[in-house]
């Protein structure tokens, strides 16, 4: 054998004559194909002045010295440009791309050791401008100054080591930033267009972001850093903040006071909230609309804006229908056995009323007196000529207005807005002590009949 198996190393033959000839042509040699490293692998040409021991891979089609000698390497020694074929496994770096290559038996291509020991993409550990970090593309990615790490592959996987394996059976992946106003996050994109991102983006709090073109991103989820509380849609202010331009749920800390859950769509609200602040203690349910209450459930049913609150378990508590319950009283006979109502009794039984926001924000939370007006518009007809008490007078009034004096006639009964439930309750007992006393009435007269038919009677049957 007259040169080595792998790099074609001449031996010196026993006997040889001008020794040294041979020894310093093998040590040439391994100072071209040793630690190699070419200036470029896309020359056509060979370079017009190259220096002293440059190095090329020459491309296929090369022409001049070059013509022929597709993939060698080629070094430029002694005023002459040498040849070396390279062999399967060769490294070489190429200074032009930042890239180490290795030829694989048929072409120069990207070097990329894989798991496997299988070669078949790239990576490509670079020196940028200030020499102090390195691109890796692998198995075909290309690595660039932003994305200094590119993997091409269809999944990847991080397994934890146990305690035998020198670990402790944990994996985490940590991605670090370096100011709070950076981002640390991970990207989702289609088509290399971002469409969904969760992460520190831009501040210190976690967000899960979606885009529909990579362009205008919405938060569909932040959870603040400080506080825990999650906003569904924006930031949350509250445990848990639903932003919703359309129908929306919103949960407040229960353990606080005046907290409560709402589902809201639009100005009408729906709101469960346990409210320590106010005279209600426990759990309460309210129907608002623009802020304002028109029912509450606490034990009873509170409705509207009535006086004298809760009425307790099982009961309804609203305008109109209870208000405290003055309204179903029986004025009607203080007339007719009195002879006068006492307007002072009957307003003092009906208790000052609370000045909701909604209806004067200025005189809010105000209390301010009512008056019996059932009372006083029944008074108001006592001695007319439609007087309620007498039977003339309340048949004139029927017979003339075709309604009842308690009852509201059909030009002024509006259908669509109805009357209260409370008022037809008023207006029905008024009607009933009405009919009470004008048949006590008709009573009257009729033994005052019977009594002279029977006077009459015993006069005859004297005769």
């Amino acid at each position: 054998m007259d040169v080595t198996a792998n790099l074609n190393l001449p031996f010196i033959a026993p006997a040889q004559a001008q020794k040294h000839v041979t020894h310093n042509e093998a040590i040439r040699m391994l100072d071209a194909v040793v630690q190699a490293g070419v200036a470029d692998r896309a020359l056509a040409s060979p370079p017009d002045a190259p220096a002293e021991g440059a190095r090329y891979i020459i491309p296929p089609g090369a022409d001049g010295d070059w013509a022929g000698r597709d993939h060698a390497l080629a070094a430029w020694q002694d005023g002459a440009w040498a040849f070396y074929a390279p062999r399967p496994g060769w490294l070489v770096w190429v200074e032009s791309e930042a890239a180490l290559a290795v030829w694989d038996g048929a072409a120069w291509i990207d070097a990329a050791p894989q798991a496997s020991g299988d070669v078949s993409g790239a990576v490509t550990p670079a020196s940028l401008g200030d020499g102090s970090h390195g691109l890796v593309g692998v198995n075909g990615a290309a690595a660039d100054a932003v994305n200094r790490l590119s993997v091409r592959t269809p999944a990847v996987l991080f397994d934890a080591l146990d305690a035998g394996e020198g670990g402790d059976g944990d994996c985490r992946v940590v991605v670090n930033k370096e100011a709070p106003g950076d981002t640390a996050s991970h990207l989702f994109q289609s088509g290399f267009s971002g469409r969904a991102e969760f992460g520190l983006t831009g501040d210190d709090n976690f967000h899960l972001k979606v885009s529909g073109d990579g362009a205008v991103w919405t938060d569909a989820l932040v959870i603040d850093a400080a506080s825990g509380n999650v906003g569904v849609g924006g930031a949350p202010d509250r445990a848990l903040h639903v932003h919703s331009s359309n129908p929306a749920v919103r949960f407040q800390d229960a353990g606080a006071p005046a907290s409560f859950a709402e589902f809201s769509c639009g100005n009408a609200n729906f709101v469960f909230r346990a409210d320590q602040n106010d005279a209600i203690a426990g759990s309460t349910i309210f129907f608002q609309t623009d802020a304002a209450n028109r029912m509450r459930i606490t034990e009873g049913v509170y409705v509207g804006s009535p006086v004298g609150g809760d009425k307790g378990a099982g009961s309804i508590n609203a305008h109109a229908i209870y208000d405290d319950n003055t309204l179903l009283s029986c004025y009607v006979f203080d007339q007719a056995l009195d002879g006068a109502i006492d307007m002072r009794k009957w307003d003092d039984k009906v208790a000052d009323r609370t000045i909701e926001e909604a209806e004067d924000a200025s005189r809010a939370g105000q209390r301010v007196p009512r008056r019996h007006d059932p009372a006083r518009r029944f008074a108001a007809r006592i001695g007319a000529a439609h007087d309620p008490l007498t039977l003339d007078g309340y048949a004139r009034h029927w017979k003339e207005k075709r309604h009842l004096t308690a009852m509201p006639n059909e030009a002024a009964f509006d259908p669509q807005a109805g009357l209260a439930a409370g008022e037809w309750i008023q207006r029905l007992v008024e009607t009933v002590e009405i009919h009470a006393v004008l048949i006590e009435a008709l009573n009257q007269r009729t033994r005052t009949i019977e009594d002279k038919g029977e006077g009459i009677g015993e006069d005859m049957s004297a005769a």
